[in-house]
């Protein structure tokens, strides 16, 4: 998935880094290369694990909107109580879906 939605990105003309580990896109995130968004997977199968990058962001970089890929109901419900994440998106629907968000998340 991280790799579709890296190419419907960037056709639409975004700039896109893509990170295979939360701790990797943390990593660069604490760089502060400017940053405006960060799109992340939330699993149901491990909650604390797949809603562990948006919590760090939430604490150790509250300006910076997620938008979360959830997989499941689950997930989308805990997604959406996190303070950083500005829109959730169904796992299926995300390759279709993404644009409208992240459109709307900067200010676009």
């Amino acid at each position: 998935m991280r790799g579709i939605l890296a190419a419907v990105l960037d056709r639409a003309g975004y700039g896109v880094v893509t990170c295979a580990e939360p701790d990797d896109a943390l990593a660069l995130l604490a760089a502060d290369i400017g940053f405006a968004l960060v799109i992340a997977a939330v699993q149901p199968s491990s909650p604390e694990d797949g809603l562990g990058l948006p919590r760090r962001i939430s604490v150790d970089m509250p300006g910076l909107a997620v938008i979360a890929v959830a997989d499941g109901t689950d997930a989308f419900e805990a997604a959406r109580t996190m303070t950083s994440v500005v829109a959730v998106v169904a796992r299926d629907e995300a390759p279709r879906a993404i644009l409208g968000p992240v459109r709307a998340a900067l200010g676009a």
